[in-house]
């Protein structure tokens, strides 16, 4: 009777040693909650990059074969001016408030 209860209270340690490396151990349930977190954060990365890359294909296509965009990105991001466009120049504040010879 007292082996009997030495055995059982080993297999009881010996249980929990294993439960506890089944939750915290290196390839436990922890460890396999954070992987699964990591590769749904993966997962969101990777269509929201999908996503942009069709984007920038769409622009890409546009630039290639539409004229009247790749003049309207010229326009708004180089700052170039079309044939028929009016420029005029101000000048800033602080040229505008010095003398004609450049001095203060």
């Amino acid at each position: 009777m007292f082996w009997a209860r030495v055995v059982l209270i080993l297999f009881c340690l010996l249980d929990g040693l294993l439960a506890s490396q089944l939750i915290w151990g290196s390839k436990g349930a922890m460890e396999y909650v954070h992987l699964r977190r990591t590769y749904a954060r993966l997962v969101a990365e990777t269509e929201a990059l999908d996503t942009r890359n069709m984007v920038l294909s769409e622009k890409i296509r546009s630039l290639k074969n539409n004229p009247a965009y790749l003049a309207r990105v010229v326009r708004a991001e180089l700052n170039f001016v079309g044939d028929k466009d009016i420029v005029y120049l101000f000048e800033s504040s602080a040229e505008a408030s010095l003398p004609p010879d450049g001095m203060p």
